[in-house]
């Protein structure tokens, strides 16, 4: 019938090719297989590369220099002792040194105390002067009286702000003196 002739390949240029008989290997494809020279590089390169056995019977070259040491490597210098006891560790100091330094901290937390201290006196100081100043100042506002106003309406006081009010009711209380 109709499916005893296999079908033919067709490719753009009208040559034949039939990939039915074509094996697919694990490490080819059908491109690999369709391309006789570079399979046949391939191949060469596989021939050319020595076996595990050759590689295994291949030693290192021993010269005077890389005899004795395991690494085979010339430059390397051969050890002398372990690295933790060639670094020199810093002298200690003696205990009439180390009681020098601590009098010497102890002298120089004093003198960092003491300038602390005269600086806060001479914030503090700044700042009692600024307020009596400030004081002085209402005071004088009081008793001359340029700031006083009748307040006639008392809508004006409900509608006014705490901080208002306040001033409001000292300058008042403070005339009637």
């Amino acid at each position: 019938g109709k499916f005893d002739k296999a079908p033919e390949q067709y490719d753009a240029d009208g040559k034949v090719h039939d990939f039915r008989s074509l094996v697919l290997g694990e490490d080819m494809g059908w491109r690999m297989q369709t391309r006789k020279r570079l399979r046949d590089e391939l191949q060469q390169m596989d021939m050319e590369r020595p076996t595990e056995e050759q590689v295994l019977a291949k030693k290192k070259v021993k010269t005077s220099s890389t005899v004795g040491k395991k690494s085979g490597r010339s430059w390397k210098a051969p050890q002398v002792a372990r690295a933790s006891s060639q670094v020199k560790s810093a002298q200690s100091t003696s205990w009439e040194e180390k009681m020098k330094k601590k009098r010497e901290l102890e002298m120089w937390k004093r003198k960092r105390a003491e300038l602390r201290n005269e600086a806060k006196e001479i914030a503090n100081a700044e700042k009692k002067r600024r307020q009596e100043k400030k004081k002085r100042k209402e005071e004088n506002e009081k008793r001359t009286g340029m700031k006083l106003q009748k307040i006639s309406n008392p809508k004006k006081l409900k509608n006014m702000s705490k901080k208002q009010f306040k001033k409001v009711i000292l300058t008042t209380a403070d005339v009637s003196k």
